[in-house]
């Protein structure tokens, strides 16, 4: 899912990472059982720059690990 927030004008951007409520979602994904789909220094394993908005389910026991 993406997620955006009025401090980035509701668009997909990669400043959403160092606001507020780009950090919350960084820090509290875990607890709905998501997580940041592309992560800073991951892109050798998903193929992608980092993309601070972008999030996926992936249960409770991934999401906590």
């Amino acid at each position: 899912m993406d997620v955006t927030g009025a401090s980035v004008d509701i668009g997909l951007d990669d400043r959403l990472g160092g606001m507020p409520e780009g950090a919350w979602l960084r820090d509290k994904a875990h607890r709905f059982d998501c997580i940041m789909s592309y992560p800073s220094g991951k892109e050798s394993v998903t193929g992608y720059a980092r993309e601070p908005w972008h999030f996926r389910y992936v249960g409770v026991e991934v999401a906590t690990a």
